[in-house]
């Protein structure tokens, strides 16, 4: 039983370094979307959003606690085609061990993501930070591009 959490929908004005991932004017103001995801009751990720303004103002703090962040998106007429994502892992902040409820292991796996619209537009710049006993990351390596295997 997945359900989401909203602590926190805001417009905010961002640093130089990421309005230069959103690809905004330094300065600029987004809106900085803050999510808590849990299963069965059970705090499992916490999700940090920025979004340029005019695509912010599509969705609503009320849908996010019943929909994914895409999906509000897509229905709202703006589709994420592409994204670059990293993927890593770290010992948690005490507040991010405090927040997902973490004991002994206070291991995190975190992801990075920025996602483009059709026409290459940033939509999105998220960090989320995951119980990383919960997670598996799966990839499939293929030699189809170019004939050689990584």
């Amino acid at each position: 039983n997945p359900t989401t959490e909203v602590t926190g929908f805001a417009r905010i004005r961002i640093s130089k370094e990421k309005a230069r991932e959103l690809e905004l004017p330094n300065n600029a103001e987004v809106v900085r979307l803050q999510r808590v995801r849990n299963a069965d009751g059970v705090r499992l990720a916490l999700l940090s959003n920025l979004l340029p303004v005019d695509i912010a103002e599509k969705i609503s703090r009320r849908g996010l606690q019943g929909a994914g962040l895409y999906d509000l998106l897509r229905n709202a007429g703006i589709e994420p085609a592409t994204g670059l994502q990293r993927v890593g892992a770290r010992m948690a902040t005490p507040a991010e061990a405090k927040r997902l409820a973490l004991e002994s292991d206070k291991t995190v796996l975190t992801i990075h993501r920025v996602t483009r619209n059709a026409t290459g537009r940033v939509i999105d710049l998220g960090n989320h930070v995951y119980k990383a006993e919960n997670y598996v990351v799966e990839m499939s390596i293929s030699n189809e591009s170019d004939g050689e295997y990584l």
